[in-house]
């Protein structure tokens, strides 16, 4: 996926609906492009099942689409990524007038997160697992913050003495987790938070995590700062 296709997708939580011979199941997209969609399920389906979509858009709209199922996420793989459950379609006719709803609602969710932020707060993003790093640092980017990555927990206590980021978000994946990373900065008094996000989450989740451990740190720098 390239870097257009990736601002292309949005994390939101909609309503689906998964029908197939007659057989319907309810599930909930995760995120959204004008190709595809990740749909919240435990009803998972071979790759290459074509199904029909009903998909409830926001302002009460709702699009019924074809799509084929292209990848799928079992608990392991989902846990392993921060996600949940499910299963990944491809929208079938790309050029279908119903799709363009989709688009438009897309144009309209960037719109608002790409509206003027004040000055971005700098994050460490670590994980040794290339897949849940870029998921992170995509989200977390798309999200105002200035973000520098890591792979494993030696890069991120570097960079935590070299730039001095405000909050280190680690995976579970690291040969020294993150709250013994957190130890070893509080010990030699390098002040940086430790976030480890709770799994699974969604691209919301993640923001609230992060936005959550960031306000617990400013009351304490605003205290060690008036001592």
């Amino acid at each position: 996926m390239d870097r257009g296709e990736r601002e292309r997708r949005v994390g939101v939580l909609l309503p689906v609906k998964i029908e197939r011979r007659g057989r319907r199941v309810n599930g909930m997209a995760g995120n959204i492009s004008p190709h595809g969609v990740y749909v919240r399920t435990d009803a998972l389906l071979p790759l290459g099942t074509i199904v029909e979509l009903g998909i409830a858009l926001p302002r009460g709209r709702t699009i019924n689409v074809t799509a084929r199922a292209v990848h799928a996420l079992d608990r392991r793989e989902a846990y392993a990524l921060g996600r949940h459950v499910g299963i990944g379609f491809q929208f079938v006719d790309q050029d279908s007038p119903t799709l363009r709803l989709v688009a438009e609602m897309i144009d309209e969710i960037s719109a608002e997160l790409s509206a003027p932020r004040p000055d971005p707060v700098r994050l460490v993003v670590a994980s040794t697992d290339s897949r849940l790093l870029d998921r992170m640092t995509s989200v977390l980017g798309r999200a105002g913050h200035a973000i520098e990555t890591a792979s494993n927990c030696l890069e991120a206590y570097v960079l935590c003495l070299s730039i001095g980021p405000e909050l280190i978000v680690a995976g579970e994946d690291m040969a020294i987790d993150g709250r013994t990373l957190a130890a070893r900065l509080a010990m030699d008094n390098v002040d940086v938070g430790v976030l480890c996000p709770e799994k699974p989450f969604t691209d919301e989740d993640l923001c609230t995590q992060v936005a959550a451990a960031l306000a617990l740190r400013r009351p304490a720098r605003r205290c060690a700062h008036q001592v």
